[in-house]
Parts: C-alpha cells; structure tokens; sequence
C-alpha cells in the first residue's frame, strides 16, 4: 500500500471513529439538548487547542456477542489541551458509545492520561457520561450557569458559575505547575 493510500485509508477512519456511535446516536443527543464528548471537550478547552489521544483504540471483548459490535475509542474520549492557554489532561466518556459504559480499554485509556497529567504535572479534567449520570450533569451544570452561553429552554438559570470556575480552575493550574498543590498534607 503506497502512502498516499495509507493517509488516505486513515483520514477515512478518523472521519468514522469522530462519530462515536454514529449519525442516529448523535442525533438522539441533540435532540435530548445533549453535547457529544467531543463537543463537551471543545467546550471546555481553547478553542483549537485539543490533542485526542488513542482514538482508533476498540474493545478486546469477546463475551456476550462483543465480538461483533464496533466501539469506537470504546466509548472514551482523551486528550490534552489547554484552558485560558495552561495545560491540562481531559477525558469525557461517550454516551453515544454504548452509552458511555466502562470496558476494559476504556478504563485503561482513563488511567492511561490520569498517569500522564500526574507525570506532567498538570491538572485533569474528567467529563461522566451514562445511564443516570448524563441527564442531572447536564440540568445541574446548567441549572448553575456553568456553561456560559448554553441554557435549555427547559431550565431556569440560577447562578452564573462560570466565572467562578474559571477562576477556580485557573488557581489550581497555577498551584499545580508552581508545585504548591498537592503538598504532603495532601497526598495518599
């Protein structure tokens, strides 16, 4: 296979796997007023700044018909990227990936970029996703203005956390990379 074909043949499967389950599955998020994971990273990092990890990983599982089924990035998203231009590790699970459950190559793909915030001493951002997580994420998270610009209509706003969390996260980067947090106290 020449390597034009092979850039090809993978800008093809990037194009599949960046569909988590798939257009339906997708669609069926949106019109619950839900973010892929993908899009809840986006959302969260600065704009461009995303650096997906692992992405053509699958399951290994071969139980219960598993065998047959595609998973693509076994229902995890992981990543690095940056949030008012420090660095951080993220990961949002994926509901349109057999609603977002926990495998085998998912949960190693988890640890996988918790062990490399902890190597690079960076924060780490993780995004749940499932069966009776996804629905009070999303009503809390909006309920509280933690979304800035985003409010279902089905809601009523009743903070404005956003700036708050900016802050917030913007004290732990820094005490982070200036080594002051975690301090012995701190620590297992």
């Amino acid at each position: 296979m020449s390597l034009k074909r092979n850039i090809l043949d993978l800008r093809k499967r990037k194009e599949i796997v960046l569909q988590g389950g798939g257009e339906d599955a997708i669609k069926k998020q949106a019109a619950m007023g839900k973010l892929t994971a993908r899009e809840r990273i986006e959302g969260i990092l600065d704009k461009g700044s995303f650096h997906e990890y692992d992405m053509f990983v699958e399951h290994q599982s071969k139980d219960f018909d598993m065998d047959k089924k595609v998973l693509h990035g076994d229902g995890v998203v992981i990543g690095t990227g940056t949030v008012y231009g420090e660095p951080v590790a993220i990961y949002a699970q994926d509901f349109t990936v057999a609603g977002g459950s926990l495998g085998l190559m998912h949960a190693r793909k988890i640890t996988k970029i918790m062990d490399h915030a902890i190597k690079m001493r960076i924060p780490i951002i993780g995004i749940g996703a499932g069966g009776g997580v996804d629905g009070q994420v999303l009503v809390i998270h909006d309920m509280l203005g933690i979304n800035k610009g985003f409010s279902p209509r089905f809601l009523r706003r009743y903070a404005d956390l956003h700036e708050v969390m900016t802050g917030a996260v913007t004290s732990y980067v820094e005490d982070v990379k200036s080594g002051d947090f975690p301090n012995e106290s701190e620590q297992y």
